[in-house]
């Protein structure tokens, strides 16, 4: 992955340079195509500075800026998969039409070889040459021009092939062939298309939910926090609304996950006709969905509408729909506008209609749900962390005895966390924590005083009830004491454990690696785990 980012800023740094004029450049003038080159990067580049882009607009741009240089009649952008096999990703006409997909309308030897030796061809009399299809032959093609897509930078391997893929263009005016100089055009342009290619589908993997194609609940952590709060003096007035599906859990135990993935992503589509636009539309996780609503000003109205037509949608499979919205405030922070939005969702559960967060509203707070936040959605990772829970209710009611309690609790922390060692810390009115239990990542004990920790987690912990975790220690400054630099600690999860309000102790997870399962999204299952003390 390191790999991966530093070709993405050599192709930044690339894009920055600015270009050769014709002539001086080794790429040849061909009929002021060199402005159009020009401007056909530059466009290219506004997706590495803008990566919120769709991935399909930029494979839009590239067709474009191929036929707009070569002067093709048709261009087509071809993917390799990981197994070496190339698919279709886009094709359009020189009328901006965009067009199906026939595999026989291509010269596969053409292609295969282009991806094979990973250099452009041109073929500049195709209805000459025999060795083309018929079906290539009765489409008229006068001319054909490939060029490879080359992953520069990052190494040919089963997942990561050197050819991204093949930008191919034809011709069919016979008066105007394709033109042999045009083709180191078009392989520079390949070239720095992959990069556009590759920034665009990372970003739909980091902030796209896969299921249904809203953006995730990542994504809306990032607009809440930088594009509208930052932006609050220009947009003054914005509601965030809440919504989920009630009953998809029983369609997931009766009917199977597959049954209840296919209602999420057909519900999906129905916001975003409904809605008109997928950019404010986000998957919170399992069956919530959130709606970013810029005009306020008939929300409830459009709540209503949204309610009634939902409940009507989801009618054939037995379900209902649930909806609470807040409106934001100036000095609001995310984090209590989406507590107003879910306790309107809570009450909205109650008395069947769609609620906004407002008088009656704000001393509600939700019923406590053992299992929220916990199921996110994934069946695989569900069933992992019900099952831990389940093993560890089992567990911790066999015994009264606190350090067993302590020593049960810990090892299934460890088990799941995959932490390189864990402890149990013991809070005292006036002297230093104690350590109750301390284990290493095989759960073997160590003894307590060949232990060092770090005093400032677990004081945080203590002043605030709630847990601590860093995936990576090197990004929180705060957290960098003289404790955790002596033990080289990269990650850290501190768990509270209480009964009645009452601190008992803290569990400590860390290790000298950063550690994905110390995210927010894990949090709720760990605090469950620790409520079984």
């Amino acid at each position: 992955m390191e790999e991966f980012f530093q070709d993405m800023d050599s192709l930044k740094e690339s894009f920055s340079k600015k270009e050769e004029k014709p002539g001086s450049s080794k790429v040849p003038p061909l009929d002021g195509a060199g402005e159009t080159y020009q401007k056909i990067l530059h466009e290219i580049l506004d997706y590495f500075q803008k990566p919120f882009g769709s991935g399909q607009k930029v494979l839009q741009t590239i067709a474009q800026g191929a036929l707009e240089i070569t002067s093709g009649d048709r261009a087509f952008i071809l993917i390799g998969s990981s197994q070496d096999e190339l698919e279709f990703a886009y094709a359009i006409d020189r009328k901006g039409k965009e067009l199906p997909f026939h595999l026989s309308e291509l010269s596969l030897t053409l292609l295969e070889r282009v991806f094979r030796e990973k250099k452009g061809i041109y073929m500049e009399d195709v209805q000459g040459d025999f060795s083309f299809s018929e079906s290539i032959q009765d489409l008229n093609i006068t001319s054909i021009m490939c060029a490879p897509m080359i992953r520069s930078g990052v190494g040919a391997t089963r997942f990561f092939p050197s050819t991204l893929g093949i930008l191919y263009v034809d011709s069919q005016n016979l008066l105007h062939p394709l033109k042999k100089q045009a083709l180191p055009l078009l392989e520079s342009l390949a070239k720095y298309a992959s990069g556009a290619i590759l920034l665009s589908q990372y970003y739909e993997n980091t902030f796209l939910d896969p299921l249904t194609h809203l953006f995730s609940r990542n994504h809306l952590e990032v607009f809440l926090q930088e594009r509208l709060i930052s932006s609050s003096s220009e947009i003054s007035h914005w509601g965030l609304v809440f919504f989920d599906i009630g009953g998809l859990g029983q369609v997931n135990i009766s009917q199977g996950y597959e049954v209840g993935d296919q209602i999420l992503k057909e519900f999906a589509l129905f916001l975003q006709e409904k809605l008109g636009s997928s950019e404010a539309l986000f998957r919170y996780g399992g069956d919530e969905f959130c709606w970013l609503n810029l005009d306020p000003s008939q929300l409830l109205d459009q709540m209503t509408d949204l309610f009634q037509s939902s409940k009507a949608f989801l009618e054939k499979w037995n379900l209902t729909i649930s909806m609470g919205a807040a409106l934001w405030e100036k000095g609001l922070g995310p984090a209590k506008l989406k507590t107003r939005a879910l306790q309107s969702l809570t009450k909205s559960r109650e008395v069947s209609k769609p609620v906004i967060w407002g008088e009656g509203i704000q001393n509600i707070e939700p019923k406590a749900d053992p299992l929220a936040g916990i199921l996110m959605g994934n069946p695989s990772q569900d069933y992992r962390k019900i099952l831990a829970l389940l093993e560890t209710i089992k567990d911790t009611s066999s015994t009264l005895d606190l350090e067993k309690l302590f020593s049960i609790i810990l090892d299934r922390m460890l088990e799941i966390s995959g932490a390189e060692r864990g402890m149990v810390a013991l809070p005292s009115k006036d002297g230093p924590w104690q350590i109750g239990v301390c284990k290493d990542r095989f759960r073997k004990s160590i003894p307590p005083e060949e232990i060092s920790f770090s005093q400032t987690v677990l004081e945080k912990v203590k002043a605030t009830g709630r847990p601590v975790c860093i995936s990576d220690i090197a990004h929180e400054k705060a957290f960098q004491s003289s404790s955790v630099m002596d033990l080289q600690l990269r990650s850290i999860m501190a768990i509270p454990l209480q009964r009645a309000e009452k601190l008992l102790g803290v569990v400590c997870l860390d290790g000298k690696s950063t550690n994905p399962m110390f995210s927010e999204d894990w949090l709720p299952f760990f605090e469950a785990l620790g409520g079984q003390i």
